[in-house]
């Protein structure tokens, strides 16, 4: 199942009924092993890549160990095959470590973890972003001493409204830092005074997560709103995705890695409690539920949420199979076909004081 371009689930189903028989958790993608295989001429993936592709690589022993060993059990599951059907060998349907080394040393390449095949050695100076906890003074004055260094600075911003907003603070604090903009996302800022380069990004300075947005748009009409949050009062059972049912129990300030921060406190069965931030409203929402009747609380780490929205999507797809069968039944069952209307009809249409409306023509 795609949402957009990219891969949602990946289930089996059953050919007859094509109903949904299981989840995949992950997919292998394996070469074409049948014996027309004889009559294909085989290369390997990196071939097709481009000559200027530049690869990095994860400690490139361990990925030549790695079909070093996947050649090895191919050789042993080739030697116990008992049939006489003519099948290719392991060494043409797959590729060696030495193989696969050969080929990687044709490219440019990045290696981390554990360089090995490297010939020249790169020394990054580069810092992560440091911390300003909402202080823009602080920010001016760094973006005013990097630029008296000849120092580049780049503020990330999710979108042009942050980048009012920096305009907007700095002419507020009658100061006037050189700097450039951008709404290109980054997941966090960096500094690096031997490139003559500073890279910020807004979530960092703001002190906040970086935004995100949520595919499921299901989930967001029915995650709660600021509004419906300060409504909540103590005890009220809210419905948290992860976690299921629990009772609301206020607006707290907590200490984060030395970062206070406002979470959302949830108290679930036997007094168990759980901090929500407050960038994470999409996965709470007030619990909805039969008039009167109080909801039973759910318990942190047990498997019974998890376990009851398993049972109602399995339930839900129930009954969309039977409208489907349903619908289709009515296409293909024979309908009563009327007979052309007589003078009365036309009669009876003609006495009608009023005109026909578009629709009623058409009905």
């Amino acid at each position: 199942e795609f949402f957009d371009e990219e891969v949602e689930s990946i289930r089996y189903f059953d050919i007859e009924t094509q109903r949904t028989i299981g989840t995949a958790t992950k997919m292998s993608i394996v070469p074409n092993v049948e014996n027309k295989s004889f009559l294909e001429a085989r290369a390997p993936f990196l071939t097709y890549l481009p000559k200027d592709t530049q690869l990095w690589i994860n400690t490139p022993s361990l990925v030549v160990a790695g079909l070093d060993r996947l050649m090895e059990l191919a050789h042993q599951t080739y030697t116990n095959l008992a049939d006489t059907i003519s099948r290719a060998t392991p060494e043409e349907l797959f590729m060696s470590g030495d193989a696969f080394k050969r080929l990687l040393l044709n490219y440019t390449r990045v290696e981390y973890g554990k360089a090995e095949w490297a010939n020249t050695k790169l020394d990054s100076t580069a810092l992560p972003q440091r911390a300003f906890n909402k202080d823009f003074h602080l920010l001016a004055q760094t973006l005013i001493d990097a630029n008296d260094r000849d120092i580049e600075t780049i503020l990330m911003c999710a979108n042009t409204q942050q980048v009012n907003r920096f305009e907007t603070i700095f002419e507020d604090l009658q100061l006037d830092p050189k700097y450039q903009t951008t709404t290109i996302a980054l997941h966090e800022g960096f500094e690096d005074p031997d490139a003559g380069l500073y890279v910020y990004t807004d979530h960092q300075i703001f002190d906040r997560y970086q935004r995100f947005n949520i595919k499921n748009g299901a989930q967001k009409r029915q995650a709660i709103t600021l509004e419906q949050l300060n409504a909540l009062e103590f005890g009220d059972f809210v419905t948290h995705v992860d976690h299921g049912v629990g009772k609301f129990g206020g607006l707290q300030k907590i200490d984060n890695n030395g970062t206070i921060q406002e979470a959302i406190k949830l108290v679930y069965r036997d007094n168990d409690i759980l901090y929500v931030s407050i960038h994470s409203l999409h996965k709470i929402s007030k619990y909805n539920g039969k008039d009167g009747s109080a909801p039973v609380l759910n318990k942190l780490g047990s498997p019974q949420w998890q376990n009851l929205k398993k049972k109602t999507k399995a339930r839900v797809k129930q009954i969309a199979f039977d409208l489907i069968q349903l619908y289709a039944k009515r296409r293909e069952a024979l309908g009563f076909q009327c007979a052309p209307d007589g003078y009365l009809q036309h009669e009876l249409e003609a006495s009608f004081l009023y005109e026909d409306t578009p629709d009623q023509l058409t009905a």
